[in-house]
């Protein structure tokens, strides 16, 4: 059993309402920097697998692009922790105080932020051993109490409020990760991959993939592979471009349009 929970001395709804609206502020602000993250990952894909012609360049903004793949994957309905951005609590009323389960599967992604919001302290079960201490202790009479007594619903965050997040003004505010360091990336990528191709006749069955992952793992700390590695780094150094903020937002077909003006002047 694990759980993620906040006591409130008291049950005044005033004060819980507050409390409410503070979560929600702090969880938007820490879902912000994690899909900015997820983002800047997704726009240097659309870099890299376009000049090294594994798919086509866009024709809107990468910017765009990228957020639309993101974006996808989010309402995919796909629960992958990364991409799982719904964040609700369940709110208890037991022997007069105010009890928040907070349901999310960062786990404690939250937990730094919300143990500092006035009136509330953490309430939580970490693990199974937990179960048997007093907090643990308690928590098993409130649901038990809960059985009868349905406790309120909350949402703390919806996905759909990501549409309204600003993604010109996050690329601003991003750090690309430099041409050798995606190229090193990249390198270590496809040489997993084509050890794992090998050993698996292209074929994995999900029982063999993590035995497979493995092998893979410790073939890396083979002199061969890490120079195999090293050798592709180099090559995909002289494909992988530089990532410029400028060309992100740019729109190619209005660059295109511009070049094509500039040619005729030139004529």
């Amino acid at each position: 059993m694990q759980l993620i929970g906040y006591k409130m001395k008291g049950q005044d709804p005033g004060s819980i309402q507050v409390v409410l609206d503070e979560m929600r502020k702090r969880t938007c602000t820490i879902l912000k920097k994690h899909y900015k993250k997820l983002l800047q990952d997704e726009i240097e894909s659309v870099f890299d697998e376009t000049a090294l012609l594994m798919v086509e360049r866009p024709n809107i903004p990468i910017l765009l692009a990228a957020r639309d793949t993101l974006n996808q994957k989010v309402f995919a309905g796909n629960l992958h922790i990364l991409y799982n951005f719904m964040v609700s609590t369940h709110l208890f009323f037991f022997e007069g105080d105010s009890y928040f389960q907070i349901h999310v599967d960062g786990k404690w992604m939250f937990d730094g932020s919300f143990s500092k919001i006035p009136g509330i302290c953490p309430y939580h079960v970490r693990s199974v051993a937990d179960v048997e201490f007093e907090v643990g202790q308690y928590w098993q009479r409130i649901m038990r109490y809960a059985e009868e007594h349905e406790p309120l619903g909350a949402i703390i965050f919806r996905p759909e409020k990501l549409l309204e997040f600003d993604a010109e003004a996050m690329v601003r505010h991003m750090k690309f990760h430099s041409v050798s360091e995606r190229a090193q990336m990249r390198a270590r990528h496809q040489v997993m991959n084509s050890i794992l191709g090998s050993i698996s006749n292209g074929n994995i069955p999900n029982y063999k993939l993590m035995p497979y992952m493995d092998i893979v793992l410790s073939c890396l700390q083979e002199e061969d592979v890490k120079e195999k590695i090293k050798e592709e780094s180099i090559r995909l150094m002289q494909i992988l471009p530089e990532i410029k903020k400028e060309d992100v937002i740019r729109d190619p077909i209005q660059k295109l349009e511009q070049n094509e003006e500039e040619k005729h002047e030139e004529e």
